[in-house]
């Protein structure tokens, strides 16, 4: 990594002696409140030898000194006041400095010698130095008058030799007249052996308001000033307030257009830009003429890229494929229309709610070696700007070492333009409007004063002065060039005017990352993620880890169908023209919802009904691409059979199957599998069959679900599928007398059990609830207890209150009404299952279902509509409670990457929770699991939800949210009134505190959804095996992916990820070694480049085919594969 190479040489950023101190190291000034005594407050005036409001400069090692009580023009106005401090720590003819001291005006509550030179202990200079006497304005005792009074600096001429030295002071008004002359030039100037000219800025009496009257501080050292880097950018939300569409329509196309041609109007503005979703719609409808211009505008750095996925991609609730899969889809794009080196090399994580290790860990991946963000805790953010830590090493995995670091860097106040700008029409202020309502006359102002004092403080919290000055905000630069106008004027101010220590230009996050590469910095690193986050006391935004849980749902669901296509295409067909017609939409579609108001469930609500008509039009797509693939093995199966859609909350398969239907079963993973599989039919007496006409296992029972026509649900397990494999049954009458299963009710008191190989599970059937998990391998038995209970998230009007993004739950959650009923059993040869209805009024039904020869317990859990008629909102959990000794702490994943150790009432980096229940909800994408020295106790959701454990022993997931006000007021202008039914299909895990591979192995199941084909009447079956051999059990073959992009010769991408983490388990969490020409029955691998995990820049060319994974590590290569 290119910032890893810097860090280890000497870089020397300003030109003295090599281990020499200075007594004399210049001067700075503050503005504060006029109703306190704090000597600092704000940074008025930086030190021109620091660029900042310090001292430390020339190896100065001295605190600074207190001169004077002052009235500055504080950001621009009058009547500020502040101190003037001065960095010495002794006088010296050498260096000129005889130090100083502020006498008050011989006035009622002036106080005489207000600060006595600390050389002479009065109001005097030392024997040999000249007094130069200033006029300013100070406020009385009272703090509320302000007074003449004098500040007089002690000079003598310095020694020609001295590197740091004080060169006389001067002062004129802002008029420009001489007020006081400097005695080494006899006029209000430097000489020319002082070149830095310090201004130091005051106001003397002369009316109201008083007149601006600079002081002049004449100094020979380091001339450092502040390096601002001006970085015009648009934050362009694929989808919030408006459509996708619909922000391309009203803004985005406008945005693109008007910077490109302001760009080519003047080759010193640059330009950074984000979403792929947009700039890709917007790039296929310009003119060869447009393009080649922009070709022309990125090569020369004009137009700078960041990021460079599909979208900004939210940090909480994807899984990595999606988030591997999105940045591919923007990469790729890039590296083809524009080249390799114009792929982004710098994350800009501006607006997702908290920030997670597995993302950042992905863009170390990626090739990033630098990453913005900005969203952290409104505590840590304190600490940080006030501890100079915001520029940091992020470790993010403990599985790897510093070469996966990542150098990060937290913007100083949001992403918005810094205060001094002025619109005199802001277009985006009414999204509504376009292009066309600008009148001619509009423009924008910049006032350099509060923009100087912007910079100046946010330059104390940073340790280089590299300060990134952020030029835009969401859908800004709809018309450019009033933008890019009013911005040269601004940096040419600075330039005319050297005293205020600006050197400003235009700049992007790439030109940054280097500039701050370039110093040599001791840096902290950081372990742990920015999880939870509040943007204020008491207000965390760990809502929306289950906002909208159907949306989330049906993207895991899509991807996993995306995924298997894309997997069944390249071993079936592989044609590039297939891919391209089929395969990209979804491929573009799942992409989007990654997008940091999209998965999260934090649009507005018809906005999803465009994110699920897009799904709809990708998931038709992939299902044509499977079809049209494996008609390449047999022409009739395109005719003859359809994909059955994505499973949603209903968790059955296909519609409507009769007797001599049939079904196709595709394993997704890459390992041989048992699957258990769930069809919808028609009638109670089908039975499963082999296509030999062996029988399998089967079992019906009435529908779970509430239809409105009496449907059954199908079960049976579909045994030994081989890896991303095929297997065909039949759907027929029954052979035996039946295998439909009743509803059994039982009556209270008794004890209900229902066990497989690995589990028993027993139920009180007085209180109709779980209360004792057997784990029958160990045949350790513990007390569990599982309820669904609900938060009320209507609080008091003083306190933040829940809404789409934040959960504020600030009392323990309630029961539902109820009344519960009784405990209803089915069992059979594939299955035994408890039902129970928690709460009719809710729809809140409960079933735990034991496969046969499952190691997990399946929990299903009914939920919806929500019922609002108390007109109260509902936070809908499930909790479970055990005697695990877990002490407080739980572990969550980070998109099914490594697992975080979260511990109650502790905030990352040991900041307060501040509050007890919200403040402790974690995002899980995959699983978290409570444990002790025995016993592991594991929740595996089947979509992004939030998790928490309040107690020791108790871990609780929230399943669903419906809210009747827009309690957070985020943005989002509508409450979460999410009507919608969801079943949640959660895999609980209890084993063994070591057992890491069944939590793991129900990770993956939960993720690689397997897919279905069904075809009316019996017809030709699908035979398809193209896997040599299995992968390893902790091998996940992430993609097989043919493109219709150049990836270094080749156009098919194979990734590959070891599972595990380091430590995780004594086996597999051992590195792995494959042979990829081993992989494939009917084809070869005939070339292999390895690239970087997005498959847009190359590792190398690979000399053997033999790899080998490290724990949690990806190996991405670009092939070609040629048929056998």
């Amino acid at each position: 990594m290119r910032w890893l190479q810097v860090f280890v040489s000497l870089v020397i950023s300003v030109v003295y002696v090599a281990g020499a101190s200075t007594s004399f190291a210049g001067f700075f000034a503050s503005y504060g409140d006029a109703t306190v005594l704090d000597p600092f407050i704000e940074c008025e005036n930086i030190n021109r030898m620091t660029g900042k409001c310090t001292c430390e400069a020339g190896g100065f090692t001295s605190d600074p000194s207190l001169g004077a009580r002052i009235v500055s023009d504080g950001t621009g106005t009058t009547n500020e006041p502040g101190y003037l401090f001065y960095c010495a720590s002794s006088m010296s003819t050498v260096t000129g400095w005889g130090g100083m001291y502020q006498r008050d005006a011989d006035v009622p509550d002036g106080q005489g010698c207000r600060y006595p030179n600390p050389y002479t202990g009065a109001c005097s200079c030392p024997s040999g130095y000249q007094s130069i006497t200033t006029q300013i304005m100070t406020d009385t005792v009272k703090l509320i008058e302000l007074i003449s009074s004098n500040v007089t600096f002690c000079w003598s001429n310095p020694s020609s030799s001295a590197t740091f030295a004080f060169g006389g002071v001067y002062q004129k008004s802002s008029s420009d007249e001489c007020l006081t002359s400097n005695p080494a030039t006899g006029s209000c100037s430097c000489s020319s052996e002082f070149p830095i000219t310090q201004m130091i800025n005051t106001v003397v009496e002369a009316g109201v308001p008083h007149k601006l009257a600079p002081i002049y501080i004449c100094e020979r050292g380091v001339n450092k000033a502040l390096n601002v880097h001006a970085v015009p950018h648009t934050h362009d939300d694929p989808g919030w307030l408006k459509t996708v569409d619909g922000y391309y329509d009203c803004c985005v196309q406008y945005i693109l257009d008007t910077v490109v041609s302001s760009l080519a109007a003047n080759p010193k503005r640059r330009f950074t830009y984000v979403e792929m979703a947009f700039f890709t719609k917007w790039w296929e409808q310009q003119t060869e003429e447009t393009k080649s211009l922009v070709q022309t505008l990125v090569k020369n750095g004009q137009l700078d890229f960041t990021i460079g996925g599909w979208v900004m991609p939210d940090e909480a609730c994807p899984s990595y494929i999606d988030l591997i899969d999105q940045m591919t889809a923007g990469h790729l794009f890039l590296k083809e229309t524009f080249g390799e080196d114009y792929v982004p090399s710098v994350g800009w994580q501006i607006d997702p709610f908290g920030h997670s290790n597995g993302n950042t860990w992905t863009y170390s991946q990626f090739g990033f070696d630098f990453n913005v963000v900005m969203r952290i805790d409104h505590q840590d953010l304190t600490w940080r700007r006030a501890n100079v830590d915001m520029e940091f090493i992020w470790r993010p995995f403990q599985s790897f070492d510093s070469s996966q670091d990542i150098l990060s860097f937290e913007l100083y106040d949001g992403y918005g333009w810094p205060p001094g700008r002025i619109s005199i029409f802001d277009l985006t202020e009414n999204k509504t409007m376009s292009k066309d309502d600008i009148g001619p006359d509009e423009h924008v102002v910049w006032e350099p004063e509060p923009f100087a004092h912007w910079a100046y403080n946010a330059a104390n919290s940073f340790k280089t002065n590299e300060i990134l000055a952020p030029m835009g905000s969401d859908f800004k630069w709809q018309d450019a060039e009033p933008e890019f106008s009013a911005l040269d004027d601004l940096i040419s101010y600075f330039e005319t005017h050297p005293e205020y220590g600006i050197n400003m230009f235009y700049s992007s996050p790439t030109s940054i990352s280097k500039a701050i590469m370039d110093y040599d910095l001791s840096l902290s690193v950081k372990t742990s993620d920015f999880f939870g986050y509040s943007d204020s006391v008491d207000s965390y935004w760990s809502g929306y880890f289950t906002s909208h849980p159907a949306f989330k749902r049906y993207v895991r669901a899509s991807s996993a169908l995306f995924t298997t296509a894309r997997a069944i295409h390249a071993l079936a067909s592989a044609d590039p023209s297939l891919y391209q017609e089929y395969l990209t939409s979804p491929w573009h579609a799942i992409a989007v919802t990654q997008h940091h108001d999209a998965i999260t469930g934090t649009s507005k609500s018809f906005v999803y009904d465009d994110y699920l008509s897009q799904l709809d039009v990708g998931n038709n797509a992939s299902a044509s691409a499977i079809l049209k693939s494996l008609s390449v093995i047999d022409k009739d199966i395109e005719a003859s059979w359809e994909v059955c859609p994505p499973v949603k909350e209903n968790p059955s398969y296909c519609e409507k199957l009769a007797k001599g239907d049939m079904v196709s079963v595709i394993n997704s993973l890459a390992l041989l599998q048992d699957i258990p599989i769930n069809l919808q039919v028609t009638s109670q007496n089908l039975c499963a069959y082999l296509t030999d006409g062996t029988s399998v296992p089967s079992q019906t029972r009435l529908a779970p679900w509430v239809g409105e026509e009496v449907l059954y649900e199908l079960s049976f397990i579909a045994e030994g599928v081989p890896p991303l494999g095929i297997v065909s049954f039949v759907i027929d009458q029954c052979n035996v007398t039946t295998s439909y299963t009743r509803r059994q009710l039982l009556s209270a008191g008794a004890t209900v059990t229902i066990e497989n190989e690995f589990y028993t599970l027993s139920f009180d059937s007085t209180t109709n609830t779980l209360s004792k998990v057997l784990d029958k391998i160990r045949g350790v038995s513990m007390p569990v207890d599982i309820d669904v209970l609900y938060y009320v998230p209507e609080g008091s009007p003083y306190r933040p209150q829940s809404g789409a993004y934040v959960f504020a739950a600030d009392t323990p959650p309630n029961s539902f009404p109820g009344p519960r009923g009784s405990l209803s059993v089915f069992s059979g040869e594939v299955y035994q299952e408890v039902e129970v209805v928690v709460d009719s009024s809710s729809n809140v039904i409960q079933r735990f279902r034991l496969y046969k020869n499952d190691p997990t317990i399946a929990m299903f859990t009914t939920v919806g509509p929500i019922d609002i008629a108390d007109r109260y909102g509902k936070e809908v959990i499930v909790r479970l409670n055990s005697t695990i000794a877990s002490s407080g702490v739980v572990y969550t994943d980070s998109h099914n990457l490594e697992f975080q150790e979260r511990v109650y009432n502790v905030l990352y980096d040991d900041y307060t929770v501040e509050n007890p229940i919200s403040g402790n909800y974690y995002p899980i994408s995959s699983a978290t699991y409570i444990k002790d020295s025995t016993n592991i106790l594991a929740v595996v959701p089947d979509r992004a939800q939030g998790a928490a454990s309040l107690g020791s022993g108790s871990l609780e997931v929230m399943v669903h949210r419906r809210l009747l006000t827009d309690g957070d007021k985020k943005g989002v202008g509508e409450p979460l009134n999410d009507s919608s039914t969801i079943c949640t299909k959660q895999l609980l895990v209890f084993t063994d505190a070591s057992d890491i591979e069944r939590v793991r192995s129900a990770t993956r199941k939960q993720e690689h959804i397997p897919v279905l084909l069904s075809s009316e009447g019996s017809v030709k079956s699908i035979q398809f095996e193209p896997m040599a051999t299995p992968l390893p059990e902790n091998i996940d073959l992430t993609t097989l992916q043919v493109t219709q992009y150049d990836m270094f010769g080749a156009s098919t991408i194979l990734r590959l990820h070891h599972t595990y983490a380091v430590g995780e388990d004594a086996v597999l969490s051992q590195p792995v070694t494959i042979n990829l020409a081993d992989l494939f029955v009917d084809w070869v691998i005939e070339t292999a480049v390895e690239v970087t995990l997005s498959a847009a820049h190359k590792v190398g060319i690979m000399e053997s085919l033999i790899v080998t994974l490290d724990p949690m590590s990806f190996r991405t290569f670009a092939i070609t594969m040629v048929p056998v």
